[in-house]
């Protein structure tokens, strides 16, 4: 018998999707904006946000070179194991060339046919504030 605790819990159906975004250039503005996208997309949108880096930005030091590469490796298996059902690349200078964390993402999804879709622009209009 299901529990009354079950009617409330949101759809497992969702689709999994890792959002990417440059986080080194200004880090505290874009982990804001990360955290914002992940927000709206759980909120207003039928996908699960996966963002693993933001806890590795919290444990390591994201200017240490061999604490960086760390963090990015930590993201692999995601890719590799397809835990994820598509990469979202959202490009915060609008169509500037991608940062090397989210190039290698980018590698990642097609090494593992996982689809890319790009979210250059609609979303900014809402997050300029952050």
């Amino acid at each position: 018998r299901r529990s009354a605790q079950m009617t409330f819990l949101p759809s497992f159906n969702r689709k999994r999707v890792y959002i990417a975004h440059r986080i080194s250039a200004a880090p505290l503005k874009n982990i804001r904006r990360v955290k914002a996208i992940c927000e709206v997309v759980m909120a207003h949108h039928n996908y699960w946000p996966i963002a693993p880096y933001l806890l590795a930005l919290e444990l390591l030091d994201n200017d240490s070179p061999k604490d960086y590469q760390l963090g990015l490796l930590s993201n692999l298996p995601y890719f590799t194991e397809k835990f994820i059902d598509e990469l979202w690349i959202f490009d915060s200078n609008k169509g500037t060339a991608m940062s090397k964390g989210v190039a290698l993402e980018y590698v990642w999804a097609c090494a593992h046919d996982i689809p890319v879709k790009y979210k250059s622009f609609q979303y900014y209009e809402v997050l300029d504030e952050l």
